[in-house]
């Protein structure tokens, strides 16, 4: 896969596909008041792997959408794995999964999260959203992964 990088105090917004298989590393030591209106307040991936390890997500919101820290969806077969390690989402807010939401439906990639901390975030939709999406802290939908905290 075609290695790209999350860095510097930018939003970050990056998309693979079946020709060009993605692995996104980030970088950045803390994400900070990032506020977006749609999908993924700090981090917006779509079709691709990640790995992310002892960053700091702090009052990131998505407006109108999901994950006011990171959100990801993928939605084609790819082999790299969505990978976070020690990572901190306190104060974030968006629709659904206020800190993280991730769907993945490939059957080759595992949503790895372990030691990661959620501190007061908050999932704004009204509650028939709630109730069908769940997930206020993290919302995730794959198809292999596991949660070690």
């Amino acid at each position: 896969p075609v290695e790209e990088k999350c860095e510097g105090n930018n939003r970050c917004e990056i998309a693979g596909d079946e020709t060009k298989p993605v692995i996104v590393i980030i970088t950045t030591s803390s994400f900070i008041d990032y506020n977006w209106d749609g999908n993924g307040g700090a981090i917006n991936l779509k079709n691709t792997g990640v790995q992310c390890k002892g960053i700091q997500f702090v009052k990131c919101s998505s407006k109108s959408g999901g994950g006011g820290g990171i959100y990801i969806n993928n939605n084609i077969e790819i082999t790299s794995d969505i990978i976070f390690e020690q990572l901190t989402f306190s104060e974030c807010e968006a629709q659904y999964g206020s800190a993280v939401y991730i769907y993945s439906s490939s059957t080759k990639n595992t949503v790895k999260i372990e030691s990661c901390t959620f501190k007061s975030n908050k999932a704004s939709s009204i509650k028939e959203l709630i109730l069908s999406y769940r997930g206020s802290d993290i919302f995730i939908a794959a198809r292999k992964g596991s949660i070690k905290n």
